[in-house]
């Protein structure tokens, strides 16, 4: 490793060390007490079911909320950020999703929760995970004897993989019947000032835009720090703002615990080969694909934004310049929410249970 990028990553290290010592001193000062968490209360994050998708290189673990899709009226397919897993961070969505005959699936990126790939290799690109989504609509059909369409969410990092998907849909298909993106990572160009951006973010899109080749290092020195993962859920959560966290119950804070425990249950590997896979990279084709074209063959898909205009994590920027790029217009396509609570975690909440109940389609 070149002298000069060891101590980029030392400094890198040092910045990243303070910032998270910071924001978990702050929530150690603002979060609620926690009250003992019982079994009953466990069961409000309890899915209907397991699912495993296996493709030619990886097995997918997904769980199912709602009822089978045998008797489902839609279906949602979610994909979580980082960190996230499978286990969708809002209490009682299970029984949402039964009683409004819901089926949403989330499936575990590669390394983390119970996903694992076949081999050594690491990838947690577009097109990998299109191999995933591939299967999952074919054995739906078959489960279900009829052709199934999906409603498509992505929250945060989930955001490529949501849009990617629409690569390997047919143009005259109807397999997708809308796209749901929120609080979506943003390109190098409209995260380039970064301007009221939580400093862990500002350090590690920096990291990722200037030193990628020690990122790897820089978290493995923060592994055991993060290793349960409630450490670094703890300092997100504190520097997500005031309003957005004090918005979160006990409940909600303990399923973030829980999520984010499953993204680093397998280790860090994965984490870091998502953020290197889809954080700070340049538009339109960073992702894998180019997104200015994207919707060339799909103008018939309905695709929406939502965004708090408080969000420190990923800003509201971030939204807003996805939208210019596919070519949509913004009072269209974009919900802006003025409410502070509705910071980068709250919003994820409101808006998936606001899908679930129909009242965003």
């Amino acid at each position: 490793m070149p002298k000069r990028e060891l101590w980029t990553g030392i400094a890198i290290a040092a910045a990243l060390t303070a910032a998270f010592a910071y924001a978990r001193g702050s929530a150690k000062k603002s979060q609620k007490t926690k009250k003992e968490v019982t079994a009953s209360a466990l069961a409000f994050f309890e899915p209907s079911r397991t699912r495993t998708i296996e493709t030619p290189s990886a097995k997918y673990t997904c769980y199912e909320y709602g009822p089978p899709v045998t008797s489902a009226k839609s279906v949602i397919l979610y994909l979580h950020g980082v960190p996230g897993s499978r286990l969708v961070p809002i209490p009682g969505l299970n029984t949402l999703c039964l009683e409004k005959s819901v089926l949403l699936i989330s499936p575990d990126r590669i390394g983390f929760g119970d996903s694992k790939r076949f081999g050594s290799e690491e990838s947690n690109n577009v097109s990998e995970f299109n191999k995933f989504s591939t299967e999952l609509f074919h054995k739906l059909d078959v489960e279900a004897a009829r052709f199934v369409r999906v409603m498509v969410v992505g929250y945060s990092l989930g955001a490529p993989l949501a849009l990617g998907l629409l690569q390997v849909v047919p143009p005259d298909s109807q397999r997708v019947s809308s796209v749901h993106i929120i609080a979506p990572v943003g390109f190098t160009s409209s995260t380039g000032s970064l301007a009221g951006v939580v400093l862990p973010n500002r350090v590690s899109h920096w990291m990722v835009r200037y030193a990628p080749n020690v990122l790897k290092w820089g978290w493995a020195v923060f592994g055991s720090f993060i290793a349960s993962g409630d450490g670094y859920i703890d300092a997100m959560i504190a520097g997500s703002g005031k309003a957005d966290r004090d918005g979160m119950t006990d409940l909600d804070i303990l399923v973030w615990k829980l999520t984010t425990r499953e993204t680093m249950k397998q280790g860090t590997r994965a984490f870091v080969s998502n953020v290197l896979e889809f954080f700070g990279k340049d538009a339109p084709s960073g992702w894998g694909f180019n997104v200015k074209t994207l919707l060339k063959d799909h103008e018939n898909i309905p695709v929406h934004f939502y965004h708090g205009n408080h969000d420190v994590i990923t800003p509201i920027f971030a939204s807003e310049e996805l939208v210019e790029l596919l070519g949509l217009k913004e009072t269209d396509a974009l919900t802006a929410y003025p409410d502070p609570s509705l910071g980068h975690f709250g919003i994820v909440k409101k808006v998936v249970l606001d899908i679930v109940s129909g009242s965003l389609q």
